[in-house]
């Protein structure tokens, strides 16, 4: 299919990620106990590098839930052609046919719950009033830096990519 599917104007993001230690710094408010129920924008100051590099292609901003581990991000981007699901879905397909860790998901929509304690990314695309609208998920404790190093780790020294990770 090729070419530019989506434009750069338009586009926003939104993530949502799991409260896990890593990230709570001991700070009371943000204990598993005391979260329930609460959805928070995350704190700009420990990523504004990262956040700035992404406003310049599109805007949007991560927002912590409670859960322990998990993201689940949500791309909207305004199309440069028409094209139906199953079509913006085969691209996906094409793309990442030889990534072992990303499972293009055509049956359900992707959860945190179905990559939590894996390796996997669980992408899916649909496509409303005009707009492309991808999702993914990762389960952010093992796709994240460790997952990455150890996968990395097996391409250098010329081992299965997956080894160590299924």
């Amino acid at each position: 299919m090729g070419g530019q599917l989506v434009t750069q104007r338009f586009s926003s993001a939104s993530g949502h990620n799991g409260e896990n230690v890593a990230m709570r710094k001991n700070r009371v408010n943000d204990l598993l106990l005391i979260v329930p129920e609460r959805m928070k924008p995350k704190d700009l100051t420990q990523h504004a590098g990262q956040v700035v590099r992404v406003i310049k292609i599109l805007s949007g901003f991560n927002h912590l839930v409670p859960m322990d581990r998990g993201i689940l991000s949500t791309i909207y981007a305004k199309p440069t052609k028409n094209l139906s699901e199953k079509e913006l879905t085969d691209v996906l397909h094409e793309t990442y046919a030889r990534a072992p860790f990303v499972r293009v998901r055509d049956d359900i929509l992707p959860a945190t719950k179905y990559v939590a304690y894996t390796n996997f990314c669980d992408i899916a695309v649909r496509s409303a009033r005009g707009r492309i609208i991808l999702f993914g998920a990762i389960d952010n404790l093992i796709k994240g830096a460790s997952g990455q190093a150890i996968q990395n780790m097996n391409l250098m020294f010329g081992f299965d990519e997956t080894e160590g990770l299924y």
